[in-house]
């Protein structure tokens, strides 16, 4: 009689400790996807430029904004940024792909604020690679502003941001549209 409830006990701990591992198992492979996904380094991760003008309701400014992207956890990239020039303003998001096109989703940290811009995707990343888009957001007067950007792995100046998006950034003045050609 003992040995039966002690094969009993064992029966249950084995159907316990199966139990827990069969729950897990889903978790672990998971992991370890993601352990080599983060081992792995893809061309667009690392540090980039976002070079745009904006105003403050007086003047217009030439911001820039460096950009680090790295693969996510629960997104597949994540984006932490801060201004060049007020390393206070900190923003936080993610990198979507969709379609030909690179999303960025950003929220201030400290502030009340979400900024979208949307970059045409290139065929392939190299480091000259040269972006220009569209991003929609608050200026630093907090009016909502849609602008240009230039998006590039070196910090540019502002006569080099404005002699590249010169021949790209087309606006039609009739119909106040705004637009990037590749």
């Amino acid at each position: 009689m003992i040995d039966s409830i002690f094969n009993n006990q064992i029966d249950l701990t084995f159907a316990f400790i199966g139990a827990i591992i069969g729950y897990l198992l889903p978790f672990l492979i998971q992991s370890i996807k993601w352990l080599i996904y983060k081992l792995t380094k893809d061309q667009i991760e690392g540090i980039w430029f976002n070079h745009f003008f904006s105003s403050d309701g007086n003047s217009i400014l030439f911001k820039v904004e460096k950009m680090t992207i790295s693969k996510g956890f629960s997104e597949k990239y994540s984006v932490r940024s801060a201004f060049i020039d007020n390393q206070n303003a900190r923003y936080s998001g993610r990198l979507i792909f969709e379609k030909d096109f690179l999303i960025f989703e950003m929220r201030a940290k400290k502030h009340q604020e979400n900024a979208y811009s949307r970059f045409p995707t290139p065929p392939i990343f190299t480091d000259s690679t040269v972006l220009i888009g569209l991003s929609l957001a608050q200026d630093f007067g907090g009016i909502a502003t849609s602008a240009s950007n230039l998006l590039s792995r070196d910090q540019l100046d502002e006569i080099e941001v404005l002699e590249q998006m010169t021949d790209r950034v087309k606006i039609n003045q009739k119909h106040r549209i705004l637009k990037v050609l590749k």
